[in-house]
């Protein structure tokens, strides 16, 4: 698959950062979806007071266009039209994918999504794992954190959404 010219489709870079190595993708892809460690877990239910034991991760291939968009920029700030992407680092202890997803429970509230950044409004934007892939490719949900029936599919991929203009708000499922 041929890399994406991520500067092309944004109208603004707010915060592009260093893209990650072949090193950083190769760990990423191996521990994206490892299962929960007893470290994580005791994490899990000091700070979100829950048991993890019944979450599933996904089991899926990270798609292309997501390794790639990393590469490009491994974390960052980015928008077009009034759509804003704060995209998570990969490995970031902080704020990185993994840690994301787990510390908003998302196995639990929105089984399936695989969140890759927020709007900057507590919406994540996520590829939805539940749905078929296409060429490797899944489409993109937006859902809001902690309530798991609001959110709507804004794009059938990554390349697409990214496209899209409009601010997620205004795609709501009513």
């Amino acid at each position: 698959m041929p890399e994406y010219d991520w500067a092309d489709l944004f109208d603004e870079i707010l915060d592009r950062r260093p893209g990650f190595t072949a090193e950083a993708e190769q760990r990423f892809c191996e521990e994206l979806f490892a299962p929960i460690s007893a470290t994580e877990a005791a994490w899990l239910s000091q700070e979100l007071k829950c048991e993890c034991d019944d979450w599933a991760l996904p089991a899926v291939t990270i798609p292309a266009s997501y390794l790639s968009l990393l590469r490009w920029s491994n974390g960052g700030s980015f928008r077009t039209g009034r759509r804003k992407w704060n995209l998570f680092p990969a490995l970031d202890e902080e704020t990185g994918v993994r840690v994301m997803m787990l510390g908003y429970g998302v196995p639990e509230k929105t089984p399936g999504l695989l969140p890759i950044a927020f709007n900057g409004s507590g919406v994540f934007y996520g590829f939805d794992t539940n749905a078929d892939a296409v060429d490797g490719e899944y489409p993109i949900r937006a859902a809001e954190c902690g309530y798991p029936n609001k959110g709507t599919w804004i794009a059938a991929s990554l390349w697409d959404a990214v496209r899209g203009k409009e601010a997620i708000e205004e795609l709501w499922e009513s």
